[in-house]
């Protein structure tokens, strides 16, 4: 069976259909996850009534319940529904620069695949790393990141928050092109990547105003601002992302034939 790599974000991934089921609203639309809000009730009450949940204890209940959802969502999401051995290394926030370290993790750990999807994502997607204290760091941020509070979960000092925080902000303010130019430089690093190791890739084009070019692709757009309810906004409406996964699947799939018949 031909394997495919994904290296995509949360419109690759599933990320937030099943925030209508799970607040109980079929008009849900929410600009960012579950997670991101952390108003956990209705989160817990739909994972109480699952009948696969795992019997844990109140300290671990959340986490568990956001892994579940994370692993459901998962499921639910359009590469589930195609007929090859998928490795979706998709999660929300992506950025080219960590899928040039994806790919590197996956050719490490399972060779090279057939075919390699690329999804682009907002412009807003900063990745950021810097030195503290000896110790390397590196992120993926977005504009939830300034909004972000620190806790001890996060696994790394506050100090390390606020520098995050501050690099997001010190990325921003430079404006839209600048941010543009570096994804662009972070991108060509990573078809460089690919090229290298003779792997045939695509673009998966649901945002359209990133890179500066897509190569053969499939313009996924339209699906991206049915999603998209509110003017203006990048909140997502649940049920019709949701209801678009098989949407997606149909056309990405007549993408991936044609690339593999291209490279047989």
């Amino acid at each position: 069976m031909k394997s495919i790599l994904i290296l995509g974000d949360c419109f690759t991934n599933g990320s937030g259909c099943l925030n209508h089921i799970i607040n109980n609203d079929p008009e849900d639309v929410s600009e960012w996850s579950i997670r991101f809000y952390k108003q956990y009730a209705n989160l817990l009450k739909w994972y109480m009534a699952q009948p696969d949940r795992r019997q844990v204890s109140a300290e671990q209940l959340i986490d568990h319940a956001l892994k579940y959802l994370n692993r459901r969502e998962k499921a639910l999401s359009w590469p589930t529904m195609l007929d090859y051995e998928i490795f979706n290394r998709s999660i929300d926030g992506n950025h080219s620069a960590r899928y040039r370290i994806q790919l590197k993790d996956h050719i490490d750990k399972h060779g090279k695949p057939d075919l390699i999807l690329l999804s682009d994502y907002s412009w807003t997607h900063i990745f950021t790393y810097f030195t503290y204290q000896g110790h390397k760091y590196h992120f993926l941020s977005s504009p939830s990141v300034l909004k972000q509070e620190w806790t001890d979960s996060l696994g790394y000092p506050i100090e390390v928050h606020i520098r995050r925080q501050s690099e997001y902000q010190r990325e921003m303010a430079q404006g839209q092109s600048y941010v543009t130019r570096k994804a662009n430089r972070h991108h060509r690093k990573l078809l460089d990547d690919i090229d290298s190791i003779g792997v045939p890739y695509r673009h998966l084009i649901f945002e359209g105003n990133l890179f500066e070019d897509y190569g053969t692709s499939v313009d996924l757009t339209d699906i991206t601002e049915r999603c998209r309810p509110v003017p203006d906004s990048v909140a997502i409406k649940a049920k019709t992302k949701l209801e678009s996964q098989k949407e997606i699947a149909g056309r990405v799939r007549l993408l991936i034939e044609d690339a593999l018949v291209e490279s047989a």
